[in-house]
């Protein structure tokens, strides 16, 4: 019984210290902490990849929204445009689009607010305006 509450604390102490944590291809890349809404995601790029990990913590939240929010913070930090993401409501990768442009200096924090948004039937998707700024 008491080495089964050692194991238990010992797993909950590694599993509570990796929140936050870049997944191993991004290791080593400093974050930038972008707040979107209430969420607030840290974002690492490397190359044409960007991965997003919030780190607002919340009970069982939807992917749809937060999607949306990591989308947003990508895009806000990085400067380039999505082409593609996957992952969950903790965690997202997504493949940027960056035609021309060396990619801008990361900004250790930044502010991304909706300006507007409206629902694309072509894209079958919300299209949101947004302004990010460095704070």
């Amino acid at each position: 019984m008491r080495l089964a509450t050692h194991v238990f604390c010992f797993g909950l102490c590694i599993g509570l210290s990796a929140c936050g944590m870049s997944s191993p291809h991004f290791y080593g890349i400093a974050a930038t902490t972008v707040r979107v809404d209430d969420q607030l995601f840290r974002v690492r790029r490397k190359g044409r990849l960007a991965e997003s990990v919030r780190i607002t913590p919340a009970w069982a939240p939807r992917l749809g929204p937060v999607a949306g929010q990591a989308e947003i913070a990508i895009e806000g930090a990085t400067g380039c445009r999505i082409t593609r993401i996957a992952g969950d409501a903790a965690m997202q990768v997504a493949r940027l689009d960056c035609p021309g442009a060396p990619p801008p200096p990361l900004h250790p924090q930044i502010v991304c607010r909706a300006q507007h948004s409206t629902f694309s039937v072509a894209r079958g998707a919300p299209e949101v305006e947004i302004d990010c700024f460095p704070i």
